[in-house]
């Protein structure tokens, strides 16, 4: 006989199931660097390949681009890996939020593991505006409430706020408002409409225009 007499051959598990650790993401626009896993229920005896496709209404390197390509690696006894993305800031005003659906694709001494296989990102466009509904508005001492709207041009995922100021536009006229309302105004996420409402206080005075 020779000096190998023996062999041992070990099968290795190539069954480990991967997915990704959220199924749902939403960021505004602005948000930057985005961090995401794939992971395992339990650390694989071999590397890992991931590699996924990508779908949605965002546009890869317009709406975001990847920090770095897939595939990605679970190294050998370890039981996830990050990636990495970065959303694009901008000042254009997109019609609704958009999407970035990343589906786990090609894996390699692994498969995927039960149903979340996607990760969708929701970017919500943050490039709101706020108006008045009117630039000015007559009102006489005796309307006692007058209530001053400010709207926002599309309903936002998230609550945003606006401040304002308030000048009065003689030295009477601080004699006869006040401005219950304090700024901000917070629009809570979908609300498109507040008001700034203002006391009038009845003068008996005869007076001009304040």
């Amino acid at each position: 006989l020779g000096t190998i007499v023996q062999h041992t051959m070990t099968v290795q598990d190539n069954d480990c199931p991967v997915k990704f650790e959220e199924a749902s993401a939403t960021q505004l626009e602005s948000a930057g660097q985005l961090f995401f896993k794939v992971q395992l229920d339990e650390a694989c005896a071999l590397p890992v390949g991931v590699d996924f496709a990508l779908s949605g209404t965002a546009t890869l390197d317009t709406d975001f681009s990847y920090d770095q390509a897939p595939p990605y690696t679970i190294t050998a006894g370890a039981t996830e890996a990050s990636f990495s993305v970065t959303l694009a800031s901008d000042t254009v005003v997109e019609n609704g939020d958009e999407t970035a659906i990343f589906t786990l694709g090609s894996i390699t001494n692994g498969k995927i593991g039960g149903t979340q296989d996607t990760l969708t990102l929701t970017i919500a466009d943050d490039d709101m505006h706020f108006d008045f509904t009117a630039a000015a508005s007559d009102v006489f001492e005796g309307d006692n409430t007058v209530q001053i709207e400010v709207v926002l041009d599309q309903a936002s995922l998230f609550q945003t706020s606006v401040e304002f100021s308030v000048a009065a536009g003689s030295t009477a006229a601080t004699e006869v408002y006040s401005v219950s309302t304090g700024s901000p105004l917070i629009f809570a996420a979908g609300d498109t409409t507040k008001v700034i409402t203002v006391e009038l206080e009845f003068d008996p005075t005869s007076q001009s225009d304040e």
